[in-house]
């Protein structure tokens, strides 16, 4: 099997984490609910680009950068380096503050993108719901479906004619 010790690099990257969880718990001047703080630490330190590789460890994993917000991916592009553990733990510190200000923006996003679906849907089974009316030009082009083709359609897949119609007149 493998000896923990013999890997330097994860050994490094365990001390920065252990040494950023200890400050955020001292700021916090709580131990109870460490683990509430471990998933924006994590997150901040893959997000970030190692000084060893040039890369962040989550492009290594997954092929691609993390998905940041603009005003975040500079203060989170910047190298991370781990020989000075003392100052990766701060810098991460930093990292996981703002990804759990993220968190908590995404998190409202997202409960009012939950609220605005249920209005939409209570509407469409009242019946107040009343969809966008279309209006169609000379000259512009338009797939046909009907009723019993949207029925035929396996999922979401909508089954259309395989042309396409010119409105002549509108």
């Amino acid at each position: 099997a493998g000896n923990p010790q013999g890997n330097g690099q994860a050994e490094r990257a365990v001390q920065v984490i252990k040494r950023s969880l200890k400050k955020v718990c001292e700021a916090s001047q709580s131990v109870e609910d460490w683990e509430k703080h471990l998933p924006d630490l994590v997150l901040g330190y893959n997000s970030g680009v190692q000084q060893s590789t040039s890369y962040a460890p989550y492009t290594l994993v997954y092929g691609v950068p993390p998905v940041l917000p603009a005003a975040r991916r500079e203060r989170l592009s910047q190298v991370v380096s781990v020989e000075d553990v003392e100052a990766a733990a701060d810098d991460l510190v930093q990292r996981a503050a703002v990804m759990s200000r993220n968190a908590v923006m995404a998190a409202g996003n997202l409960l009012i993108a939950q609220r605005r679906d249920q209005l939409t849907y209570a509407r469409k089974r009242d019946g107040t719901y009343l969809p966008k009316v279309r209006v169609y030009q000379e000259g512009d082009y338009v797939y046909v479906r009907t009723a019993s083709d949207c029925m035929a359609g396996s999922g979401l897949a909508m089954a259309v004619e395989p042309r396409v119609l010119r409105v002549l007149q509108a």
